[in-house]
Order: C-alpha cells, then structure tokens, then sequence
C-alpha cells in the first residue's frame, strides 16, 4: 500500500508529530510505501531518530511563506483570507502527493483539506483522517470559554462560526471517508458534527525510549514535580503553579520544572507573571523545548508528572512518565483519563483544582502508595500502550474505507 501521510507541520517535537512518525515507521516495517508531506519542516527539530530516512515533501512556496510570516489574520474579513490562503497550500500539498498514492491519512489541522484536491484533480482514493482536536469554530469556542468565562460571544459571532463551519465541512470535511480519533469526547463530537464512520484509536509507546526506573518515593518533604506539554491555554499550566503555592503553604518543599515550546506568547507571558505574582521563581523554572536525553533526564530527576489539562484529546507524555515509573496526576477531563484508574494507574483529579493537586500529590508522600503505582503504571503501559496497535487499527480502517473504492 502506498500511503500518504499529510500533518501541517514537522518543526516541532509534539504529540502529533510523534504520532505521525511512529505510524509511518511502523508502516514501512510491514512493507508498505510511505510519504509524509506537510507544510513547514525542520528536521533537525521534529524527531530526527525516527524520521531521517523517510521522505518528506515540504509546500514550500509562496502562499505557506506568506502565511508563516502573517500568522492567523483576525476577523471575517482576515478570516476569509486565512481560508483563502489555507485552501490554497492544501491544494499546493495535494499536487505534490504521488499519483499512485492508495490511501490518503491527513493527520489533525488544515491538511485535511488537500484530501478534496487529491480525489477531484488527482485520483479518486480513500482517505482517513486522523482528529486530534477538533477544527471546528464551535468547538475552539466552547473551549475557550472554559479556559475564559469572562469571554462573551455575540449572537451575530455565533452565526458567523456557523457558516464558517458550514464553508469548511461543504469544501472539505466531506471528502473524508472515515475519522480516527484518541477519546470518546472527540468521537462523540465528530460523529455529531461530520456524520462519518468514526472509530477511537489510541496513542502508542515505544517503551524501549522511556525506559522503567525503580523509585523508593518521596524524601521528606521536598516534592519535584514535572509538567511537559506545548505551552498552550487548555494544558492548564496555572493550575500547576498553584499548587505549588498550596503546598508550600502545606509546610512541604515543592518545585515545578516546566518543559515545552511557548507556541502562544500572550499565554507565557501569563504564565511568568503569575509567578511572579505569587512570589514563585525560587520553585517555578521554565525549561522550554529540550533534547530527547534531557527530557529522560527530567523524568527520572522528577518525583511526580503532572498533566492536568482540560479538554485534552489524549496525552502522550502522561503515558512517557508512565513507562519510567513516575506516578501522574491526570485531569479527569483529559482523553488519557479514560483508561486509567485512580489510586491503581494514576491520581486523577478535576480540572481547575490546584487544592486537589496539592491532596494528590500529599498523597503520594506514602511510600507504600507511590511504589504501587509507579509499578502499576509501568505494567499497564506494557500491556495496553503500544505503537504497533496504534498503526494496525489504522491500517484496519485504511483497508476497510478501501472495500468501498475496489
């Protein structure tokens, strides 16, 4: 099977990057052919180990040059713009793929509209789209408005999303024959929203890159605690910071080590004054992006891994701690959430709720407990957690959206 892969972009080292190379290595190594094409590449950046001998055609032209140094134009007239222009690399990206191309996989944002120039200017095949978040206006919305409540949304703005996601689904999201998603949040609302077959698969592992490290637990009262993500709105970043002060007020000696790109400037800046605010910087440290062993390093350094985003599709690194024995807190409204189970596999904990984070992590002082679930989560996280499942249920509904094309 000649397989192309579309994703927006290579330059950073995300989830759906991560995602992305996986698939395709484990893809060739059954011995189908496969390209990934995207709009922005470094390959320096984006998981060398794993994808310096793939091919991987970059647009690189005039309008995703234009739209790099623009950025998202704001408004409905930026807006039509950003669609225009979007609409266009999409195309820019379609015409690039190689004609025999058997089945298409777009994976998450935008890309997915090449799928449409593929079947009406190239040829006619299947295509499974790949949904970490959903694009939708309603959606970003009511996300949004969770992260912001003071956002008011007028009914005037309310229609415009509606016909914006009217445009995008009658354009593009039709083309698609079927959705992959990672949680039954987002398969619950890609089913209302596009009408199509959609079937949960859940993220891998590769165990053998985070390998386990036996832990006695906390000492005294000095508890380390580590955050990775893309510092963006919906990974709750403050509610971490929070906890630190909830525990330092608890008479323990807390630290925060932060790791991940600043993709939303407005956010960091956020984030630096309200430690500041709080009196934090001897206890908050910003590591931003680092390199593969610096992030091992992080993890067998750290005492406890906090993820508590919200409206969250998934998360890799929770299931990365994991690996390496370090007990997680997990918010509860995170896709990872699901197949875990609290006080056994990880802490869960409500979103918006430093108080609960501190209770989790006060918990975890018991070494009896911790030991546990570092052991616990390391063997789930062997059984069920896997990059060969992943790519094999969805070669599955590579074959099947096939049937209908023969």
């Amino acid at each position: 099977m000649n397989i192309a892969i579309s994703i927006r972009r290579l330059n950073i080292r995300g989830g759906a990057q991560r995602m992305v190379a996986h698939a395709a290595k484990q893809w060739r190594a059954q011995g189908h052919r496969v390209t990934i094409y995207t709009l922005y590449y470094d390959k320096e950046a984006c998981y060398p180990e794993i994808l310096k001998d793939f091919r991987v055609v970059v647009a690189d032209d005039e309008v995703t040059a234009r739209m790099r140094a623009t950025g998202m134009l704001q408004g409905p007239v930026g807006y039509l713009r950003n669609f225009i222009n979007e609409s266009r690399a999409a195309r820019n990206l379609a015409l690039k793929m190689e004609k025999d191309t058997d089945v298409l996989h777009p994976h998450d944002q935008l890309v997915y509209r090449s799928v449409r120039y593929f079947k009406k200017e190239v040829r006619n095949v299947p295509a499974v789209w790949m949904l970490d978040d959903m694009p939708t206006k309603k959606h970003s919305l009511l996300r949004n408005s969770q992260f912001d409540q003071t956002i008011k949304t007028s009914l005037l703005k309310h229609w415009w999303y509606w016909f914006v996601d009217i445009l995008d689904y009658w354009f593009f999201l039709r083309y698609l024959d079927s959705i992959a998603v990672v949680d039954t949040r987002d398969k619950e609302w890609a089913e209302e929203a596009f009408n199509k077959p959609t079937k949960i698969v859940r993220n891998g592992l590769d165990i053998a890159e985070f390998p386990f490290m036996s832990r006695t637990g906390i000492q005294e009262k000095k508890i380390h605690l580590l955050a990775v993500a893309l510092l963006l709105p919906h990974r709750r970043f403050e509610d971490c910071i929070e906890s630190v002060r909830v525990l330092l007020e608890r008479g323990f000696e807390p630290t925060l080590s932060i790791i991940g790109a600043p993709l939303d400037p407005t956010y960091e800046r956020k984030l630096h004054a309200l430690v500041h605010e709080r009196g934090l910087e001897t206890y908050v440290h910003f590591l931003g992006k680092v390199s593969h062993d610096d992030l091992l390093a992080a993890f067998r350094a750290a005492d406890i891994f906090v993820f508590v985003a919200h409206l969250q599709s998934w998360g890799l690194a929770v299931f990365e701690a994991m690996s390496m024995g370090l007990p997680v807190i997990v918010s509860e409204t995170t896709g990872a959430s699901e197949v875990l189970e609290d006080r056994n596999t990880a802490m869960i904990v409500p979103p918006y709720s430093p108080e609960k984070i501190a209770d989790a992590a006060v918990a975890l002082v018991d070494s009896a407990l911790y030991q546990r679930i570092s052991k616990d989560a390391r063997t789930f996280v062997e059984q069920e957690i896997s990059w060969e499942r992943y790519a094999q249920e969805l070669l599955y509904m590579f074959e099947e959206a096939r049937r209908h094309y023969a």
